[in-house]
């Protein structure tokens, strides 16, 4: 069973949802706001245990001031896990592709990296129960969906667009761990460049901190936004945001405004 909490300008929901022997924390925040004709856009909002709060206060805050702020009401999605912990283990298994563990470094503590490499069964789980369970329940624009991922979660949004590129029309992709598996992700862009099928216009906004030095996060995210920008014969609209000064963690804030405003 789900609670509801009332705030000043949208509701809370919170669920239990339970996929391929899996459970996950779904979080909504619906606007207190008459709905458009053709509904509300929607933002899937991955690790929403870290990041749900912030955004939903973040675009709450700006809906004061709308023609100011360039931010139109919509629904945030939060896809989480059960608990308080804010970066759930599994995270490694719902974002990443399979590798041999020869191919990534080591981690930082030392400690066995968790179980990974499950990013397609996750894509299944999320553009064929989540996302249509969300489009049954709440007055979805099916036209404006965007996707957000950080860290690994950007790797994943990258991940979505190059295999299932019609499953979201906007793509947030925040300091994406592209080096994981020796950069294998770029084989995947490759071939999406190649054999392209978007159906509609799509956007991809891509950030990250300057500071980000730790496995070129910062020049991968950089470089590939300049592939992307540079190749006009796919239907694809992007951007990059650099925030200068800003660390993996510090330019998650930073840039969320930014890719509101561009993608919406």
């Amino acid at each position: 069973m789900g609670s509801v909490i009332h705030m000043s300008s949208n509701k809370i929901e919170k669920w239990e949802w339970t996929a391929e022997e899996q459970e996950y924390q779904i979080m909504v925040s619906i606007p207190n706001t008459p709905v458009p004709a053709e509904g509300f856009p929607v933002m899937y909002i991955l690790d929403a245990n870290a990041f749900f709060t912030m955004f939903t206060e973040i675009a709450e805050l700006q809906l004061f001031q709308p023609e100011k702020t360039g931010i139109s009401p919509l629904i945030l999605v939060g896809i989480g896990y059960p608990g308080e912990e804010r970066f759930h283990p599994r995270r490694f298994a719902d974002f990443t592709t399979p590798v041999d563990e020869k191919n990534i470094p080591s981690r930082p503590d030392g400690k066995p990296w968790p179980e990974s490499g499950k990013a397609a069964q996750f894509l299944s789980v999320l553009t064929e129960k989540i996302q249509k369970e969300i489009q049954r329940k709440y007055p979805i624009d099916v036209r404006k969906q965007t996707l957000y991922g950080h860290s690994l979660g950007g790797l994943f949004a990258l991940y979505t667009l190059f295999q299932k590129p019609n499953s979201f029309q906007n793509y947030f992709v925040s300091s994406p761990s592209i080096w994981w598996d020796q950069k294998s992700i770029l084989n995947l862009e490759a071939s999406f460049t190649t054999k392209s099928e978007l159906k509609s216009p799509t956007k991809l906004f891509i950030t990250a901190g300057s500071e980000e030095m730790a496995g070129d996060i910062f020049e991968d995210s950089k470089a590939m936004y300049e592939r992307r920008s540079l190749n006009p014969k796919i239907n694809l609209e992007t951007e990059f945001f650099a925030g200068a000064g800003e660390n993996h963690m510090s330019n998650v804030p930073a840039a969320f405004s930014r890719g509101l405003r561009f993608l919406l």
